[in-house]
């Protein structure tokens, strides 16, 4: 056998060589496809096992969601209801607190000799705002943290809602109490005496509203105000019956003159009266005896009363009062239209 095989010819002996290595090539390349398909079987189950898991996770997800949707309304729907709790129990001991505030300024007024004045209207208008301020400060909060809730919830909460027939989430508060805001709104008014500006109500205030309010009174504006004693003069009107015996008679206008030193120290009035309020202030009639000096002492108050018998001009055309300071200054009031005459039992 070695012999013959030594005997082959160099040429029959490589043929021999060839034919073998492409053999072992070719079960080498057969090897690697084979290597290389389970390889790419494996990654294309790994996929599809991650694909399937995800999908898996992403439904238990959704069920357990699912499943808290009824939990989360409910829990919702008593938030809400504890948030129109609160807002009505602050509405009822602010209501309690601004009477005892009120009741307050009126016993300070009155103390004073100035209850029947604008600047004890004026006080009870103050502290109406204040607390209508603080009922628009607690209504946003109120109204935010609604807001929070009803970010909270999703299609599923609102198909829920609709399967049991629940209103969706919403604030009763502000409408169960808007009679009691209402009240806080009224213009302040003390024994048929009402303030001359309504209450300055910051619930209905917009930024469009302040615009237009910066353009009509400015800050700084370019006009300086005139200095003005610190004195106030008011006119408060009345009817009363010309004969308590003849009630078929007309009544009388009659128009109390009230001057009212705000400053802190004391003032001297020599001349209290009203004017018609179509005539100058020069042709004004004076009621007190020249020299008739009085001292008003600092917050306090002198008024005169003056009835139509006892002018020479129409006093239901209007009038002003008017007080005359020893210094020279000359102080009016705004101008006083009456109104129709009331029975006076």
């Amino acid at each position: 056998m070695d012999g013959a095989r030594r005997g082959r010819p160099l040429h029959e002996l490589g043929t021999l060589w060839a034919r073998r290595n492409r053999r072992g090539l070719l079960r080498s390349a057969s090897s690697d496809r084979a290597y290389v398909i389970i390889r790419s079987m494996d990654l294309i189950v790994g996929l599809a096992g991650g694909a399937i898991g995800a999908v898996l996770a992403g439904m238990g997800f959704i069920l357990l969601r699912l499943a808290s949707v009824p939990s989360d309304v409910a829990r919702h729907d008593r938030r809400v209801a504890a948030i129109d709790e609160d807002l009505e129990r602050w509405v009822a001991d602010e209501h309690r607190k601004l009477r005892q505030e009120l009741l307050r300024v009126t016993s300070d007024y009155a103390a004073k000799g100035l209850l029947a004045s604008s600047l004890c209207l004026g006080r009870r208008g103050e502290e109406k705002t204040l607390v209508l301020q603080r009922y628009r400060d607690r209504r946003s909060e109120s109204e935010r943290a609604l807001a929070d809730l009803i970010a909270e919830e999703g299609w599923p909460h609102e198909l829920w809602r609709r399967c049991r027939k629940l209103s969706g989430l919403a604030l009763s508060a502000p409408d169960r109490v808007e009679p009691v805001i209402d009240e806080w709104r009224v213009t302040p008014s003390l024994s048929d005496m009402t303030n001359h500006e309504k209450v300055y109500d910051p619930t209905h205030w917009t930024t469009p509203d302040l615009l237009a309010d910066i353009v009509d009174r400015p800050l700084e504006g370019e006009v300086v105000p005139l200095v003005r004693p610190p004195f106030q003069v008011e006119v408060h009107s009345a009817w009363r019956p010309s004969s308590p015996a003849l009630r078929e008679e007309p009544d009388i206008f009659e128009a109390t003159v009230v001057a009212i030193n705000i400053s802190n120290q004391p003032l001297y009035v020599e001349a209290l009266g009203v004017i018609a309020a179509t005539e100058p202030a020069w042709e004004a009639r004076s009621y007190r005896r020249e020299g008739d000096v009085r001292e008003v002492p600092a917050g306090g108050v002198v008024s005169l009363v003056v009835s139509e018998d006892m002018t020479d001009f129409n006093m239901r055309s209007g009038v002003r009062g008017f007080a005359q300071l020893t210094t020279g200054f000359g102080v009016y009031g705004p101008v006083c239209m009456p109104t129709a005459p009331t029975d006076v039992e």
